[in-house]
């Protein structure tokens, strides 16, 4: 998990999820806007792939794309 220093609510993880005919690794972001409160988005890393098939690649991609956002919040 990494956590933002502004909020302890703002943070990027990553989770197992069991459910599913496949389990799998996803991606969540939580991202704390103030008075509207929170969201929180989930996505599988990978998309689709079994556990033992993801790579460094794989988990790049989602970090490139989620960490600015973490970041770079209005």
């Amino acid at each position: 998990r990494l956590v933002s220093e502004a909020s302890p609510n703002t943070f990027l993880e990553f989770a197992f999820d069991p459910a599913g005919e496949t389990p799998q690794v996803i991606g969540r972001v939580s991202l704390e806007h103030g008075r509207q409160g929170r969201v929180v988005e989930e996505r599988p890393i990978g998309d689709g792939k079994r556990i033992a098939d993801l790579t460094e690649d794989d988990v790049a991609k989602f970090l490139a794309a989620e960490i600015p956002r973490l970041i770079l919040r209005p």
